[in-house]
């Protein structure tokens, strides 16, 4: 039986590992900061296995095929190396992907699987930070965060209450860590490239370390895109970590409007009930 030791949510803006400095330095160390008292939780956790919720930037998938839910089952998983990121051979975990594969299909989700599931900077970025010896066993799950028709925070919270109770009844991997990656607030690839709305982000952030549900589930796509840019879609992967954890709130570890990275960059410690 396994059992989930540590969750935690983080932007994965590439912007981080190729734009080290600049003119909010003060911003962007106190980011680095946070990814490093991270790194150091996760590994006193002492994790078998980490699962990584992120999304694709038409990386791996297209319009030609976009699942809502895959999940990663590869023996090795490969990097597309894009935002200098480099091309890594990751560890997957086959056992552990099957299994959990098989338990959300039967609890009702429709999660495809794949078997050469290569990895953007949604898995790569955060992975540089908290893995950075790639030593830890990986096992990535994709929700789309861009082509409609997209699933409901709701039921990105609910897949994570099943991924928990998938988690526990499986015999692959007795520790288990999670972090979801994306967001918050960025418009890129639109007019409106380079903006950060604080105001949302903190609002946001707010309404997830109080485990707010009610709020956090109203949150249409409307509301997402307007308040935080396409790239506030990406949130989805923190309500499957807030949903697998128990929805018992989080810890600010940082939060910075980093125009550099034109991205409102956070990190969260989720707490696991």
């Amino acid at each position: 039986m396994g059992e989930l030791v540590w969750a935690a949510c983080v932007s994965h803006a590439g912007g981080q590992l190729r734009v080290r400095e600049g003119d909010q330095q003060d911003r962007m160390d106190r980011i680095y900061a946070a990814w490093n008292e991270l790194r150091v939780s996760l590994v006193q956790a002492e994790p078998d296995v980490l699962i990584v919720i992120g999304t694709d930037h038409f990386q791996t998938f297209s319009y030609d095929l976009m699942p809502v839910f895959t999940i990663g089952r590869g023996v090795a998983l490969w990097t597309w190396g894009e935002f200098g990121s480099g091309v890594k051979r990751l560890r997957g975990m086959p056992a552990l992907s099957d299994a959990l594969h098989a338990d959300l299909v039967h609890a009702g989700f429709d999660v495809a699987g794949s078997a050469d599931m290569r990895l953007d900077h949604a898995y790569s970025c955060p992975l540089t930070f908290l893995a950075p010896d790639d030593s830890l066993p990986v096992v990535p799950l994709s929700v789309v965060a861009f082509v409609p028709p997209l699933p409901p925070l709701a039921r990105c919270r609910a897949l994570g209450t099943a991924l928990r109770e998938g988690i526990e009844r499986q015999q692959a991997a007795a520790r288990v860590a999670i972090v979801g990656t994306g967001g918050i607030s960025h418009w890129v690839g639109v007019p409106e490239t380079g903006r950060i709305n604080p105001e949302f982000d903190r609002q946001f952030l707010d309404l997830f370390e109080r485990s707010d549900v009610d709020a956090l589930d109203s949150l249409d796509d409307e509301t997402l895109v307007r308040e935080g840019g396409p790239g506030a879609g990406e949130l989805r992967s923190w309500m499957v970590v807030l949903g697998a954890a128990g929805s018992s709130g989080a810890r600010r570890l940082a939060y910075e409007p980093v125009d550099a990275w034109i991205t409102g960059t956070s990190l969260v410690e989720v707490a696991v009930a």
